[in-house]
């Protein structure tokens, strides 16, 4: 099934992969809500789950810092993108949730077993 993304839409999840693809703490980025399921509105924003290493995860838990919220990676108005930081653990009990509908790798190389 291919999913209509706005074009502005992608520019956003364009720049959210170039924003964490290299950064060792995040294994894959899930874009999930209605950008996902191909019914957003133009001003949608992008909602989006971060799965970060065991060690990431334990440090932002403790800390109470389990959400990504930018406006600085939209070009749109009022645009943003929301983020939820989860672990492995998390991905896999939920592999059959709706949520998780569109998932861009940020590490090609890493084989995601589940």
């Amino acid at each position: 099934m291919k999913v209509k993304i706005h074009p502005h839409h992608q520019v956003g999840i364009n720049n959210l992969v170039a924003e964490y693809e290299n950064d060792s703490r995040f294994q894959a980025l899930i874009i999930g809500g209605s950008v996902a399921k191909g019914c957003a509105r133009d001003d949608s924003d992008i909602d989006f789950l971060i799965v970060a290493s065991d060690n990431e995860f334990k440090i932002r838990r403790q800390k109470g810092d389990l959400f990504i919220n930018r406006t600085d990676l939209t070009d749109y108005k009022g645009g943003f993108v929301d983020g939820k930081i989860i672990d492995m653990a998390y991905l896999k009990k939920g592999t059959n949730h709706p949520v998780l509908l569109l998932m861009v790798r940020l590490r090609p190389f890493l084989k995601m077993e589940m």
